[in-house]
């Protein structure tokens, strides 16, 4: 077996190992463990940054192929996002949005949330015109969109620093973990 094989098989067996380990851990002590290591990334947020920003163009000298390249959006296409989704006053809040870029393509999920009297019609609706604006906005062959649309309740619209993504409501652009670097 290569090198490679043997480190995968080895770090399978401890994924196994670390799995049935967990399921014994109390939710409220997993939840501190991912608390504490949330506000490390964020401790480490430049330090984090700096690193990535070399592995990029490390690869790219290298000329990997854009797959091998998956980063979440750069701050700026953030912010452009967030101003496409804050723009339209039939969208009372948003949450969850995980947008990543792979080579020339970005990927973006997001939950809309849209008053509880509109129609399954209009917020289907309302999803497409958002869609489309963002394609307008970023290139329409190379932007893959997953929207959900949700009832804007009470509980719903409330912030949770807690959750990942960008939000409306918000001070700033957040992102997943509050760092650049991770994926949601």
């Amino acid at each position: 077996m290569s090198d490679i094989g043997e480190m995968m098989t080895r770090l399978g067996q401890a994924a196994v190992a670390a799995a049935a380990t967990l399921a014994v851990i109390a939710t409220e002590t997993k939840n501190e463990a991912l608390t504490r290591a949330a506000a490390a990334i964020r401790a480490r947020r430049s330090e984090i940054l700096e690193a990535n920003a070399r592995d990029m163009a490390a690869a790219q000298d290298a000329s990997l192929g854009g797959p091998l390249l998956d980063r979440l959006l750069p701050a700026e296409e953030i912010a452009r996002l967030q101003e496409i989704l804050d723009a339209d006053q039939r969208v009372l809040g948003y949450h969850k949005v995980r947008a990543r870029k792979a080579g020339s393509q970005r990927h973006i999920d997001l939950h809309l949330l849209v008053d509880e009297a509109m129609s399954l019609r209009d917020a289907h609706r309302l999803a497409e015109e958002v869609e489309d604006r963002i394609r307008e906005e970023f290139g329409q062959s190379g932007v893959h969109i997953v929207t959900h649309v949700e009832p804007a309740t009470e509980e719903e619209l409330a912030v949770d620093t807690q959750d990942p993504g960008i939000q409306k409501g918000t001070e700033s652009t957040r992102r997943h973990g509050d760092t650049e670097g991770s994926r949601g």
